[in-house]
């Protein structure tokens, strides 16, 4: 039987953050979903019961609890990818989205 992780750590500013992130319509989805899987560790689910309530692999929630111990929150965002460049940019995206 694996062995139970303590709770998730955090301070209170960290805690603040996930749940302004974990609320959040405007950002990213992941991001969110990355959050409130923090908050329940920090509660002290284990990785297998938030997987479950989630319907993702207890490996991934152990795989952002790590980067999360590791980075914060910055550790939820999704890391930069490699490929061809975007043909447009960021402040074009947003202008596109928000009109």
């Amino acid at each position: 039987m694996p062995k139970a992780l303590p709770p998730l750590q955090k301070s209170a500013p960290q805690k603040t953050e996930l749940q302004s992130l974990a609320r959040s319509r405007t950002g990213s989805g992941s991001v969110a979903l990355r959050a409130r899987m923090m908050l329940l560790a920090g509660k002290g689910e284990s990785n297998r019961q938030i997987g479950i309530r989630f319907d993702v692999k207890a490996h991934t929630v152990g795989t952002w609890r790590n980067r999360f111990e590791a980075d914060g929150c910055n550790g939820l965002y999704d890391l930069q990818r490699t490929g061809r460049p975007p043909d447009i940019t960021p402040a074009q995206k947003q202008k596109i989205v928000h009109t």
